[in-house]
């Protein structure tokens, strides 16, 4: 159980790799304590509106 509310990151061992014991694999992100910044091209900022959803690609 976490002791806080947030995400997992992206970085779980894949097929074929090991982990030491003790070793950390994943960590927890506070969903409370980051913030994403952007930086666009002037000539793209036409297409993004105030609001509109991030997407990962």
């Amino acid at each position: 159980m976490s002791p806080v509310d947030g995400y997992l990151n992206d970085r779980a061992p894949r097929v074929s790799e090991y982990v030491a014991a003790g070793q950390p694999v994943l960590s927890v992100v506070d969903m409370h304590s980051f913030r994403v910044d952007g930086y666009f091209e002037e000539t793209k900022l036409g297409s993004i509106d105030i609001g509109q959803p991030a997407i990962s690609r």
